[in-house]
């Protein structure tokens, strides 16, 4: 299978990174101390030329609006008990997948007579679509846990997570965390694959190959893959991955993103390079950077890296909230190459 080109992957190996901000763009309130996930869509890429996010509390499916980026405000609870938010756009058409498990509550999740009776509480991958991002489809079924082989391995009940559908010449790619390797966090043990001609699906699982797992002799992936983003070129296949490690100086647990290469969309080694960003000493991300999203802004000419980070106060409570990291081309460029606002009048 070949995949589909994004030219601007080969810089992701030369990026400086850096913080826009010490303060979280956006926390959750008292009864909602956890946002997670984060899929942020651009102005260009949107219908109404805003900045929109979605990401998941206990409660369910968020989405937010912001003129800006950095304020946002909340539009929609979108699905109850949705979780691990992913956005893919085709043809006009925004194909919103999350994982979703447990019993139907009438009241809060809207679903048709005919849905209800399908309902399934295993966990499992569904899809939404809009053309408008306010109006979504009935939810469609992709893929559930039963149907990839690892998703119960260590654990009583299969688990899914992190949806993303990558696009191939002969059909698509859905990449799915599976298992646990840690339930209070929801890190997924594994990587899979499954595939399908059609967007639609059925989706079903790609060999018993696991794309990522944890590797003993890879520092930053020595306890689970944890979340996974790839992106493809005609060479190969980028991916940034919030993998799962003990660290060894602060004695406990931990995780960061890292970037990870691949000729075939299936066999990923990482880079020797430094990690995108780990757990900070002290303050709002400093237990576990959990979930993140990367997406390349054309006209600014950087990586926008949005992503969710944990912190335990001192009453062992743990809130986990959203920041954001922005990419610049460390490389130096000729002027006439460089395409930023800052130089395109030197």
């Amino acid at each position: 299978m070949t995949p589909h080109t994004s030219p601007m992957l080969p810089e992701l190996e030369y990026l400086y990174w850096f913080p826009f901000s010490d303060e979280p763009l956006l926390q959750g309130r008292w009864f909602q101390p956890r946002l997670s996930h984060p899929f942020v869509l651009f102005p260009e890429d949107s219908v109404d030329e805003k900045w929109h996010m979605f990401c998941h509390s206990w409660i369910g499916l968020h989405h937010y609006v912001s003129s800006s980026g950095l304020k946002w405000d909340h539009r929609a609870l979108i699905e109850y008990n949705g979780r691990y938010p992913y956005l893919y756009i085709e043809d006009g058409v925004y194909y919103l997948l999350y994982e979703k498990s447990g019993m139907r509550i009438p009241f809060l999740d809207k679903r048709g007579r005919e849905e209800s009776k399908e309902y399934r509480r295993e966990s499992h991958i569904e899809m939404r679509s809009s053309t408008d991002l306010q109006i979504w489809s009935n939810p469609r079924h992709l893929i559930s846990a039963k149907d990839i082989s690892t998703s119960s391995a260590f654990l009583q009940k299969g688990q899914l997570s992190h949806p993303q559908i990558v696009k191939y010449d002969q059909g698509y790619r859905l990449y799915v965390g599976s298992s646990s390797v840690d339930r209070k966090l929801d890190v997924a043990r594994y990587t899979m694959s499954t595939i399908s001609p059609e967007i639609i699906g059925p989706y079903r699982q790609e060999g018993e190959h696991i794309v990522i797992e944890a590797d003993g002799n890879d520092y930053y992936r020595s306890l689970g893959s944890g979340q996974l983003q790839v992106f493809c070129e005609k060479s190969g296949c980028y991916a940034i991955q919030n993998s799962y490690y003990y660290d060894e100086k602060r004695n406990k647990n931990s995780s960061a993103i890292t970037i990870l290469k691949s000729n075939d969309g299936l066999h990923f080694t990482s880079l020797d390079i430094k990690p995108i960003l780990v757990p900070s000493e002290k303050g709002w991300a400093s237990d576990h950077i959990l979930t993140s999203s990367l997406r390349y802004k054309e006209d600014e000419s950087c990586w926008y890296c949005y992503f969710s980070a944990t912190h335990t106060n001192e009453y062992r409570m743990t809130s986990e909230s959203i920041g954001l990291l922005i990419g610049k081309d460390s490389r130096p460029r000729k002027i006439g190459d460089v395409n930023d606002l800052l130089y395109r009048d030197a």
